[in-house]
């Protein structure tokens, strides 16, 4: 599967704004008003002989700035191998569990379709449609295609994309997945579309 966490970030922080903008005069205000359960956090000092985390309290609240500015003390585990190991002892899951991604995955439609789109901010996309003349639905989070796409992507596959041309797509039938991106505008140009389908026709065609 895709990973695609970070890709949206600066979108989300700027939409993100309105929100958080008012707050900026008291951004060093604890982050607990707005998240009590942020205060029961604890700080990772070690592990015990047994492997076990020890903890202390932490010796000031969590303010916006921190949550906004990355000095929380919050962490990837991916990025920690302190982190991976509390999670580990405590056995935190790093991963979607198969149910859950069962239930995203579950076209939510019914008789309905999903089409294309009609721009009304040319210099930010263009028309479009994915794969037209596919019959495709909405899962909970992806386009799905109900039908095998002339990429090779199978039916039931997930897919979807962000506004500066970044393409991604989940085949969970075969296990095979994809992540193209150009980042320019508009959505949908004459180059990183065609682009796209033409990688993903490649993957497919050197999987066979």
């Amino acid at each position: 599967m895709p990973q695609t966490k970070f890709c949206s970030k600066t979108r989300r922080d700027t939409a993100a704004r309105p929100v958080w903008w008012p707050w900026r005069p008291t951004a060093r205000a604890t982050s607990t008003k707005a998240r009590p359960e942020i205060a029961e956090l604890q700080v990772l000092t070690g592990f015990d002989a047994k492997g076990q985390p020890q903890t202390r309290p932490p010796k000031r609240d969590i303010t916006i700035n921190d949550l906004m500015l990355h000095t929380s003390g919050l962490c990837y585990e991916f990025f920690s191998a302190d982190d991976l190991k509390y999670r580990a002892a405590k056995e935190i899951p790093t991963v979607v569990s198969c149910t859950f991604a069962n239930a995203m995955s579950r076209d939510g439609l019914g008789t309905l379709e999903s089409a294309g789109w009609t721009t009304s901010i040319p210099s930010l996309s263009n028309d479009g449609e994915f794969f037209p003349g596919i019959d495709k639905g909405w899962a909970y989070t992806f386009m799905a295609n109900r039908e095998d796409a002339p990429t090779g992507r199978p039916a039931g596959s997930l897919a979807w994309a962000g506004l500066a041309n970044c393409f991604y797509w989940i085949g969970r039938k075969n296990g095979i997945g994809g992540y193209w991106a150009t980042q320019i505008l508009p959505f949908q140009d004459t180059a990183s579309y065609p682009g796209f389908v033409e990688f993903e026709t490649a993957v497919y065609h050197h999987r066979k």
